[in-house]
């Protein structure tokens, strides 16, 4: 389709195809991302899946499989929430003390730096002239949604090539999608018609099909603690799974919010690169319902197939009888598709001694569960109150339940610093970081950042134990050689983190208690 660009302003557009803020990781230029001469992934097809990736060579785990920039970038939805809003540039929150309102199209931004910067240029030049205004520029407006199909129609003009590749993404337009789904959609369309008209040549049908593309290929993108959503060619092809063969890795805002995808596991040739497009640490019913509203499809992995989910029992909830794991009968059961009567009338039973429970029981519990933990997060970090809300919800929850470990993760990262801890709460640090790492073992068989966090914390507790033995005159040796073990599979696990990331902190971290602890015992060995 041709765009007749009538307005003078849009040429700018065509002068800027890919600004070369958004073409470099460490000096990598786009080029090379889209080098396909590197025989790592190939793209193939299928009837069940569609366009997917697999391994062109044996791949080992950590190696990159493919690196590549967004198409485009922009604020995530709020949802009508009350939050404060983003910079549109580089998306760190806005408040009184950092806005800078563009003087071409009134946008809020942090700096005079963002508003200059190509990122915003799109929705700048759709804006100039008639401008926007905002009650509180610090605070959420439903425009915002509208920045990244800006983007993405603009890129009509400054990049067809990058405008063929997302067109060229699966959409599900003709598939029957959730009712939620097909009236936020139009909503959206109608807000973007009425505030910015046929902008880039925009047709109804244009933007409902970007929102669908956006849908089924966006990315959610936390990068130095910020979040934006993203869509990525070619690693948008990696097909989903709740035990995934590979990890994303995303790069900071100067760099243009590069993603590296690396294997998470030793990979043969031919083998499916997958990744998971849902909370790991969530049970089977909450993560097949979020994939099922938010990329259209109802995951039947391996995973996802057993009713004890490997062995990790995120859906477990307590038995009344025996005191053992109560599971679905089926775990891939629509019951909560079809209504309140076939919910009640899925079966669940204790995989000890079979004692029954309808479903509309069972998920009851854990609704119920999962509403105490939201409870904990709007009234803030408090230790005591997560302790007290995980003894309530053991009555009812198995212990490796997904609410009941996401409990255990929270407390494990309120307990510190280890050497401000009682003895009684450093044991409870170290057993709270096994319990999670023994879930996280089972549900990421390789590279894993949970894996390499919890390590962290487990080989910290582990240290200042040893350190407090040491200071008795105890020996200490069995300790410090698991604290060097737990360092070492933390830097394993967190070495491929990039520098923006909070987790990088913690690889540094590691990389000095080892050092320390070799130090140490360099010492001890000259004195003897």
């Amino acid at each position: 389709m041709s765009v007749v660009v009538e307005d003078q302003k849009w040429d700018a557009l065509q002068t800027v195809t890919n600004p070369k803020a958004e073409q470099s990781i460490n000096d990598i230029t786009k080029q090379d991302f889209e080098d396909e001469t590197i025989p790592n992934y190939q793209i193939c097809t299928n009837e069940q899946v569609g366009r997917h990736l697999v391994a062109a060579r044996d791949l080992l785990s950590g190696e990159i499989v493919l690196q590549t920039l967004p198409l485009a970038t922009g604020p995530v939805s709020s949802n009508g929430s009350n939050c404060p809003a983003p910079c549109i540039t580089c998306y760190q929150p806005l408040d009184d003390g950092n806005i800078y309102m563009c003087p071409s199209c009134g946008w809020p931004m942090c700096s005079e730096e963002c508003s200059v910067h190509p990122r915003h240029l799109p929705e700048c030049v759709a804006t100039v002239g008639t401008g926007v205004t905002f009650k509180d520029p610090t605070m959420w407006d439903s425009l915002y949604d509208c920045i990244i199909l800006l983007r993405c129609l603009s890129l009509r003009i400054s990049s067809p090539t990058s405008w063929a590749q997302m067109e060229a993404m699966e959409s599900h337009e003709n598939t029957k999608r959730p009712q939620t789904h097909q009236r936020r959609s139009k909503a959206l369309a109608a807000l973007f018609e009425a505030r910015f008209g046929k902008s880039y040549g925009a047709t109804e049908s244009d933007i409902l099909r970007i929102i669908a593309t956006l849908e089924v290929n966006g990315m959610e993108v936390i990068s130095a603690g910020h979040s934006l959503q993203a869509i990525y060619p070619v690693a948008c092809l990696a097909e989903h799974s709740c035990t995934p063969t590979a990890f994303r890795i995303f790069g900071p805002s100067d760099e243009g919010f590069p993603l590296t995808l690396r294997a998470a596991v030793d990979i043969p040739m031919g083998v499916t690169i997958s990744l998971t497009y849902t909370d790991s640490l969530w049970g089977t019913p909450e993560r097949r319902t979020h994939l099922y509203y938010s990329k259209l499809f109802l995951c039947c992995c391996k995973r996802c197939s057993d009713r004890e989910e490997l062995g990790a029992c995120l859906t477990g909830l307590k038995c009344r009888k025996c005191g053992d794991c109560v599971l679905p009968e089926n775990p891939l059961s629509e019951g909560w598709l079809q209504g309140a009567k076939a919910e009640s009338g899925e079966k669940w039973s204790c995989r000890n001694c079979h004692e029954s429970m309808d479903g509309a029981r069972a998920r009851k519990a854990a609704w119920q569960a999962n509403e105490w933990v939201k409870g904990l997060e709007e009234e803030g970090i408090e230790f005591d109150a997560y302790e007290n809300v995980l003894g309530r919800a053991l009555v009812k929850l198995h212990p490796r339940h997904s609410s009941v470990i996401d409990l255990k993760h929270s407390i494990l990262h309120l307990l510190n610093p280890p050497e401000a801890l009682s003895d009684k709460l450093l044991k409870r640090k170290e057993l709270l970081a096994r319990e999670v790492l023994e879930v996280a073992g089972i549900i990421f068989p390789g590279i894993s950042q949970l894996k390499g966090t919890c390590s962290y914390e487990l080989a910290s507790s582990l240290m200042e134990k040893a350190i407090r033995k040491q200071r008795k005159g105890e020996n200490s040796q069995e300790l410090v050689e698991e604290a060097v073990k737990g360092f070492k599979e933390c830097i394993y696990h967190l070495s491929f983190q990039s520098e923006c990331q909070p987790e990088y902190q913690l690889l540094i971290n590691a990389q000095e208690k080892l050092e320390e602890i070799h130090r140490v015992k360099n010492d001890s060995m000259v004195k003897s």
